[in-house]
């Protein structure tokens, strides 16, 4: 039975008082009435009682509206007792005193001459029948609809205002929303104009501090204005997808009220109605969100629209004293300040210490929250009894479990207290009714009220005592680490006293003594409490570090990483959680002793080292002195004792404490997300005194010949970029005027402007306080006094690295810079020269690409008696240049191949076997002999990396000794073949020359005997560079003559020798007219490859993937090839379950072909309707689950008649999974908030 026949039913079933009474409500909340008199029923029960009317409403104007009510069995005598009851108000009111008469009836079959007949007796009269009632229940009044006729429309998550209000006045522990909007008249005019603007709008901050209040009478007004409709969602934990297409499916203005957005499960479904907006269709949404979850769900947000951000403060004392004197009648003036000094701007507080002193008198003694929560709970505690408050406070300190689950910890503490699980879930079952607990189709309950959580938990496991908080930790703990200490921690916070914290003391250490014998589990707990138990973990870990072994590396040499991975430690993880602890000296000590006998993950001691002592978002409370006495501490251990690693400890610290911006990861534990954390130093007089610090270790460092080298990288870390939110440049600048006075102080006597590296470190600070437009002193133009060094910046100089010089300019630019450097080269003696290039070893620069080419320039143009010195220069201290090539070239020019080749191989030509890989690509012709070719094959065979030639090379060799190219070629599938170390060879082989060249492909492809050779190197290619061939020239230059190309393709996916980018080349089929042939030679291929159907069916679905890039080719080619195979059922199988990559439409059109060409529900079921997404989802499941729901009921309406009575029955099977699938996948969204 649909629901419209089932309310039309039930209200024909009604008693006429019931009947009335819901007609009441139902007219308070169509026509907005405030005072309807009723005179027809009595009061407190269903029966009526004669009067006429039956009810009645004053209006502004002082006429009245006469409402009649008629429930009728008899239906042929329904219109005359309707006419009857309307002249009856006729005669008995005044016409003069009559503005309107309402008649609501049970009756559906008024003839039109019955209905004209009825308006003619008076000049307003408005007839409702069954019909229409039943219909604005259904669509408008859900809750009428529940509360009268028992019919669930909806889950209850979309509400009217006035159902909202009711909803939220039902629980006590809310704060009512029926009052005056007080205090907010800046904010209420700011949201109404910011919602002019915006279609969708976050009013985030603090619990209690208002947001749902001023976001409501905002959204009130605002549909007023603009005649909106206006709805309130409200999370119960169930599936909306339904009730939004009810609700929002008609063209019209929408405001929705997304009330604790963070808690909706299908946020993602509400925000998709943005897509679906027209002219005559408008959505804007206003979501509340509390501040601690406001970065997830704009982050969810942001995939549909950028929203607008609103941050509500607390409100000032004054008006909380107002709104509290105003809606709870509080007079007295030191109890109304008492409580606007406790709630801090917390309105919902407020509320609950007035309702608190009406309850206990005005002159009770409340001095903080905790007397506030104490007072307020209390008079809900008083009706439950002391088991029933125990399955709160486990309930509320465990926050959800699945009922079903008989190993749920709510289950086990609650057998620790003698309550069994029956009495639990009934009892839950009881706390819902009072809205204390949610609970979600008898699977799941979860805890509502965070006020009421904190404070059950407190009175029960701090005041009360009723279980013992030992017992709490050491069931707890083991499977909820985060949980117990998150809990706690908050319970300690709201209620802090001495005798707590003393009593959470002694309960964590009797839980030590026992839980220190299970070593895993004694880190995480001591990860956790250590602030709590600060000497017994001390103990714990120096006992550890003592019986571990000795394993050191040479630290000094080791190359960091620039990005601090994430790395695990339990002791480093414990110990640098001292870092605000009045054991910190300890930590670090504890923390130095085990890294020198540790050294062996440098990385991970740098992680532990900055993350966890570094500066972090809460230093500049205390104003850097925690960061400035860790540095002191390793300065001093140094001292104490002098080793390698606490050097490198030193440095490392005190090069992150010069850093002026940071980032960093937070997690929610409520959320259960990462947040990046960006923030930057405060200026003050803490941050210069640390700067001052860390810039003496590191310049001290400097100075000594051993740590020079390290120090040295360390020092040109420094680079002062922050961060303008929270620092001004003006304030930045300050800081950095510091930090260089500081560094000439320091630097002044230990700098030798003759040492390359100093002046390198004088250039770079120099370089930066530039940047920052702070003036400096002389002491660091001093690097401009060395014509060596000035020589290789002007080597290395970039042109965007000069300002003054235009885009248009760069050619002249390197021009203007080579003939500089010439004329100064040339003009220096040998020794200097080598001095030169030596210092460019020591620099470890940036841009070596420009030095190298720029100096292969100056070699290639020099004259000839410099020339030898030159290249006996470069190769000796910069071996790996780049442009050998044009070096060998100027040699050969001026010395002839021989004494070339006799000069290149004087040295160890292993090491520079670029540069003889160069000579070989000169040698004449008359040079290339058998002799020479047999060496070239032999130590190619040899696998030597001399012997890695360019295609190019080989060729010139090939064109004097015809047979050479085919060797070389086989000797490259030898090696392949054989499995030996390939050294990149065969990319090399392709990628140098100009192969890729059209007009030089042909010569390429004739150069091989047979196609299979030429298609093997192709693939050897393939594995050392994915993306050699990026363009797919020589793909399809061989495909145009052998389509067995396609075949190594496949093959070398097949064969897990390459991811799937390798397929891309496929992509080129689409580009020849016989595509339709070649798209099934490929499937045909890979279906009779020799693997198991699941590798068939991922290599199909990536072909298929990989294909998609043309959509209609490739849904003609999915078509044509079934269509042209329909009786291969194992192809068919095959190819229609590869085709989930095709869109929606595509996916439709492919199930309803192949149902036609075969009837066989066996097929539909392989057919890619229902799928889970491709790409993946973020969010919740239940979305994407309602969305597998939609493509099933769209293909039942598609698949019509006899033949597919069938398919349409599983199709509805699959819903009924899917449907239980939600339910489950929401028990379990609901309990561990996936």
């Amino acid at each position: 039975m649909s629901k419209i026949n089932q309310i039309e039913n039930a209200i024909l079933q009604l008693e006429g008082g019931k009947f009335q009474k819901l007609v009441d409500q139902y007219l308070y909340l169509k026509y907005k009435f405030t005072n309807i008199q009723s005179l027809g029923s009595q009061q407190g029960t269903n029966k009526t009682t004669k009067g006429v009317p039956d009810s009645y409403v004053r209006t502004p104007n002082g006429k009245y509206i006469a409402i009649m009510y008629g429930t009728y069995s008899n239906e042929t005598a329904k219109f005359d007792k309707v006419k009857s009851d309307i002249l009856s108000c006729l005669e008995r009111i005044d016409n003069k005193d009559l503005s309107k008469i309402i008649c609501c009836h049970t009756s559906s079959n008024f003839t039109i001459e019955q209905d004209k007949e009825i308006y003619s007796l008076f000049k307003s009269i408005t007839l409702i029948g069954i019909n229409t009632l039943a219909n604005d229940l259904l669509y408008h009044y859900p809750r009428l609809a529940k509360e009268y006729l028992s019919i669930e429309i909806d889950t209850e998550q979309i509400l009217t205002p006035e159902d909202f209000i009711i909803d939220n006045n039902k629980s006590v522990f809310r704060t009512p929303l029926d009052v005056d909007l007080v205090g907010r008249e800046d904010e209420f005019n700011e949201l109404i104009q910011t919602l002019q603007n915006n279609d969708v709008i976050v009013v985030e901050g603090p619990s209690g501090v208002g947001k749902t209040k001023l976001a409501y009478e905002c959204c009130r007004y605002y549909c007023d204005k603009h005649k909106c409709k206006f709805y309130i969602i409200k999370n119960r934990n169930l599936s909306i997808y339904d009730d939004l297409r009810a609700y929002f499916s008609d063209n019209d203005k929408y405001l929705i009220l997304v009330d604790d957005a963070n808690k909706l499960t299908d946020l993602e479904l509400v925000l998709e109605l943005l897509k679906d907006t027209n002219e005559d269709k408008v959505f804007k949404i206003i979501l509340t969100v509390r501040d601690y979850a406001k970065k997830d769900t704009i982050s969810k947000i942001k995939d549909f629209v950028i929203p607008y951000e609103y941050t509500l403060k607390p409100l000032d004392k004054d008006t909380i004293t107002k709104i509290i004197a105003d809606n709870l009648g509080i007079k007295n003036q030191v109890f109304l300040k008492q409580i606007s000094k406790i709630s801090k701007g917390n309105v919902r507080l407020a509320f609950m210490a007035g309702i608190s002193a009406k309850q206990e008198g005005y002159y009770a003694n409340i001095q903080n929250s905790t007397e506030i929560f104490s007072s307020y709970f209390k008079y809900i505690f008083k009706d439950l009894n002391g088991s029933e408050l125990i399955v709160m406070a486990i309930t509320a300190f465990i926050e959800s479990f699945e009922i079903q689950n008989n190993e749920s910890l709510v289950y086990k503490l609650a057998n620790v207290a003698e309550i069994t699980n029956d009495f639990v879930i009934e009892t839950c079952k009881k706390f819902h009714n009072l809205e204390v607990v949610d609970v979600y189709e008898n699977l799941a309950v979860k805890f509502s009220d965070q006020n009421l959580c904190d404070y059950v938990i407190y009175y029960i496991f701090f005041e009360s005592k009723d279980i013992k908080l030992e017992k709490l930790i050491s069931l707890v703990f083991p499977y909820a680490p985060e949980k117990v200490t998150y809990h706690l921690s908050t319970t300690l916070q709201l209620f802090y006293s001495d005798d707590m914290l003393d009593y959470l003391k002694t309960s964590v250490k009797h839980v030590w003594s026992e839980i220190i014998l299970n070593k895993d589990l004694a880190y995480k707990y001591a990860e956790c409490f250590h602030n709590l138990i600060e000497d017994e973990v001390l103990l714990f870990i120096k006992a550890e570090i003592s019986n571990i072994q000795i394993n050191k590396i040479d630290i000094l040499h080791y190359q960091f990483s620039k990005n601090n991975s994430s790395q695990n430690d339990n002791i480093l993880k414990i110990l640098t959680g001292y870092k605000y602890s009045s054991n910190l000296d300890s930590s670090v000590e504890l923390f130095v002793q085990y890294v020198n006998k540790n050294s062996s993950n440098p990385e991970r001691i740098k992680v532990y080292l900055i993350n966890g002592y570094g500066i972090d978002k809460k230093s500049h409370e205390f104003d850097y002195t925690v960061e400035y006495n860790i540095l002191n501490l390793l300065n001093k251990k140094f001292q104490e004792t002098p080793s390698d690693i606490t050097a490198v400890l030193c440095m490392l610290y005190a090069s992150n404490c010069l850093k002026y911006a940071f980032k960093t990861t937070e997690v929610s534990y409520k959320s259960h997300k990462f947040n990046l954390i960006s923030f930057q130093i405060v200026n003050g007089e803490g941050i210069k005194k640390l700067h001052e610090l860390a810039i003496r270790t590191l310049c001290y460092f400097y100075s000594k010949n051993s740590y020079k080298k390290f120090a040295y990288k360390e020092l040109l870390d420094y680079k002062p970029r922050g961060i303008d939110t929270i620092c001004t440049i003006e304030e930045l600048s300050t800081i950095i005027k510091n930090d260089s006075q500081q560094l000439e102080l320091n630097l002044k006597n230990i700098i030798n402007i003759s040492d390359i590296m100093d002046c390198n470190v004088i250039h770079h600070f120099n370089k930066w306080f530039n940047i920052i437009n702070v003036n400096v002193s002389p002491f660091f133009l001093l690097w401009e006094t060395n014509k060596q060094f000035k020589l290789i910046r002007k080597l290395q100089k970039t042109y965007d690295s000069d300002k003054d010089i235009l885009i248009e300019g760069r050619e002249e630019f390197d021009q203007k810079i080579l003939i500089e450097l010439k004329q100064e080269i040339y003009s220096m003696k040998i020794s200097e020269i080598e001095e030169l290039l030596f210092n460019t070893t020591k620099l470890e620069l940036d841009n070596e690409w420009y030095l190298y080419k720029r100096w292969a320039q100056i070699v290639f143009d020099c004259d000839e008696e410099k020339l030898y010195s030159y290249v006996d220069l470069t190769i000796k201290y910069t071996s790996d240049n780049y442009f050998a090539h044009d070096i060998i070239e100027r040699m050969i020019m001026t010395y002839g191949y021989n004494k070339t080749s006799l000069i290149i191989n004087s040295y160890n030509i292993e090491k520079i076997a670029n540069w003889y890989r160069e000579l070989i690509s000169f040698i004449p012709e008359d040079k290339i002999d058998l002799a020479f070719c047999t060496q070239v094959l032999n130590g190619l065979s040899e696998n030597n990396i001399l012997y890695r030639l360019s295609f190019e090379t080989v060729s010139r060799i090939n064109w004097k000794q015809p047979f050479f190219m085919q060797e070389y070629i086989n000797e490259i599938i030898n090696i392949y073949d054989s499995k030996k170390e390939s050294h990149q060879l065969v990319s090399e082989f392709l990628n140098h020359g100009n192969i890729f060249d059209e007009n030089n492909i042909n010569d390429f492809l004739k150069s091989f005997k047979s196609n299979n050779q030429l298609i093997k190197i192709y693939v050897y290619a393939s594995k050392e560079e994915i993306n050699f061939d990026y363009q797919n020239i020589l793909f399809n230059a061989i495909l145009k003559n052998d389509k067995s190309i396609i075949n190594a393709i496949i093959d070398l996916y097949l064969d897990g020798d390459s991811n799937h980018e390798n397929l891309n080349h496929l992509k080129t089929i689409w580009d020849y007219d016989n595509y339709l042939y070649l798209f099934e030679y490929t499937v045909n291929y890979i279906a009779e490859h020799n693997t198991n159907d699941f590798i068939i069916m991922n290599c199909l679905k990536d072909v298929m993937e990989t294909l998609y890039s043309h959509q209609e080719k490739l849904m003609e080619s999915i078509l044509y090839l079934i269509d042209k195979n329909k009786s291969n059922d194992k192809l068919v199988k095959y190819i229609i379950q590869a085709s989930d990559v095709l869109s929606k439409e595509h996916r439709y059109k492919l199930t309803l072909y192949v149902c036609k060409i075969n009837t066989s529900i066996d097929i539909l079921k392989l057919c890619p309707i229902g799928q889970y997404p491709k790409q993946g989802w973020s969010g919740s499941t239940v979305p994407v689950l309602e969305n597998r729901i939609k493509e099933y009921e769209e293909m039942i309406s598609k698949l019509e008649g006899v033949d597919y009575i069938e398919h349409r029955i599983y199709c509805k099977k699959c819903i009924d999974y899917i449907r239980e699938e939600i339910k489950s996948t929401i028990s379990k969204e609901f309990v561990y908030d996936y």
